[in-house]
């Protein structure tokens, strides 16, 4: 069974074929994604399609602001951090959400709120 798997890139399911899965982290920070390949090839018909961000996962936000996850899941309980979205037992954030966050934590010196002076 696994050998049918691994080198096909057409599963079936009850007779329907479906796509396989690309792992997360395949996608990068701030991918923006849109509709079917059709559309893509053709942008006058997709002036109406809401391009989104991809989600971070809280492994990524982990990597990318250098703390434990289990730091991500404490700030979550104390109410803190960066601003989450919770779908089901799943976290992710939005990569503007963790960018506001660190703004909002930022600690500048007297130097730098005086442009240097």
């Amino acid at each position: 069974m696994d050998d049918q798997l691994s080198g096909s890139a057409d599963w079936s399911t009850n007779g329907r074929e479906i796509a396989p899965v690309r792992p997360i982290r395949e996608l990068s920070y701030g991918t923006e994604r849109t509709g079917s390949v059709e559309e893509r090839a053709n942008p006058e018909a997709t002036a109406h399609v809401v391009r989104m961000k991809a989600l971070l996962t809280e492994e990524q936000v982990s990597e990318i602001l250098q703390v434990p996850v289990r730091t991500l899941q404490d700030w979550r309980y104390r109410k803190s951090g960066p601003a989450y979205l919770k779908m089901g037992h799943a976290v992710r954030y939005r990569e503007e959400a963790v960018e506001a966050w660190l703004d909002e934590v930022s600690v500048g010196t007297s130097r730098a709120v005086n442009g240097g002076n």
